[in-house]
């Protein structure tokens, strides 16, 4: 059973608008894949929220932007591997690079005043085809999963 649902938080201060986001999940039946779904949320979603009224991060990795006294708060990330990477990379994968090295394509959100979700989901699958999806409180942002793409590319 596959299905596809809405989680909605909002805050009195931070969030008056609220913000959503799907959560597509599967399962033996339907009971299952919606609790799947939801602890999924749970697990990457929930921590942000936490985290976003508190002056210091107890889960999340922080970015400071101070020439604009913002900052981003990244959810622990989600990062599967099937097989070890060839490249010569400094690295591997990381939350903070994945951030920085899309930066251009959410600076308008960086800039802006309002608290802002933003979902990013980037893969090569086995056949090293690129995937990409990316959006801003719950609506697809094209820009960001076009620069997810090119970025998952390498």
């Amino acid at each position: 059973m596959q299905t596809a649902s809405t989680i909605e938080v909002s805050h009195p201060q931070l969030l008056p608008r609220g913000l959503f986001e799907y959560q597509h999940s599967y399962g033996d039946g339907v009971h299952q894949s919606f609790c799947k779904g939801f602890e999924s949320w749970v697990e990457s979603d929930l921590p942000v929220f936490l985290d976003l009224e508190r002056d210091e991060p107890e889960v999340c990795m922080a970015l400071s932007f101070p020439a604009s006294a913002r900052r981003a708060l990244l959810a622990p990330p989600i990062h599967a591997v099937q097989a070890a990477s060839k490249s010569d990379e400094a690295h591997c994968f990381c939350a903070c690079c994945l951030v920085t090295r899309n930066f251009e394509a959410f600076r308008p959100f960086v800039t802006g005043q309002e608290v802002t979700g933003i979902r990013l989901f980037a893969a090569r699958d086995a056949d090293g085809i690129a995937q990409a999806d990316c959006r801003v409180n719950g609506e697809d942002y094209r820009t960001g999963a076009e620069s997810l793409l090119a970025y998952v590319g390498t």
